[in-house]
């Protein structure tokens, strides 16, 4: 953990005098943060999404912001900070895909803590989003790119959920009867 940081704080020192303030806004600092995650640039990507969660940032861009914090901070396994990411971005109005994908890491944090009963929780929570999205199929599957530009998968099955993060097998649920 702490190698992640001293790498947070070069970065910061880095960036305050690479990046004039007065060019810098809201979309100029998303655009930069995805294109550096495009790169494979996580710590560089993650101190721009940063800079939109400080308080008097735009709101709309708060939503994917969390996201790639949660992101960061569970690739870099600072868990708690992963987690109080991931409880904010749940927090806000999201799509059930989205909710399903941060109640995944949170599972998976509640898993690694061993928490088995943060874990029974979180897992009844992405049950009860079956009711609300599986209509009508054998399978659904959802593909999409994390701010931090990870590829993310859900396949909503007639007995499971599952999530994978990179082509990985990441989190399965099976629904009870």
């Amino acid at each position: 953990m702490s190698k992640c940081l001293i790498r947070i704080a070069i970065i910061m020192f880095l960036l305050q005098g690479a990046i004039p303030l007065e060019a810098r806004n809201a979309a100029s600092d998303d655009a930069l943060a995805y294109q550096a995650a495009r790169k494979g640039q996580y710590d560089l990507s993650w101190m721009y999404y940063r800079s939109l969660l400080t308080p008097g940032a735009s709101p709309a861009y708060r939503e994917k912001a969390l996201f790639a914090q949660g992101e960061y901070f569970y690739m870099n396994r600072v868990f708690a900070d992963a987690r109080q990411s991931f409880e904010q971005y749940l927090g806000l109005p999201l799509t059930i895909d989205q909710q399903l994908l941060a109640l995944a890491y949170l599972l998976k944090l509640a898993q690694l803590e061993q928490n088995t009963q943060r874990a029974n929780d979180i897992e009844q929570k992405i049950i009860s989003l079956k009711q609300q999205s599986f209509i009508f199929s054998n399978q659904k599957e959802f593909v999409v790119m994390s701010p931090l530009y990870r590829q993310h998968k859900i396949i909503y099955a007639i007995d499971k959920v599952e999530v994978y993060v990179e082509g990985k097998l990441f989190a399965t649920v099976h629904y009870e009867d």
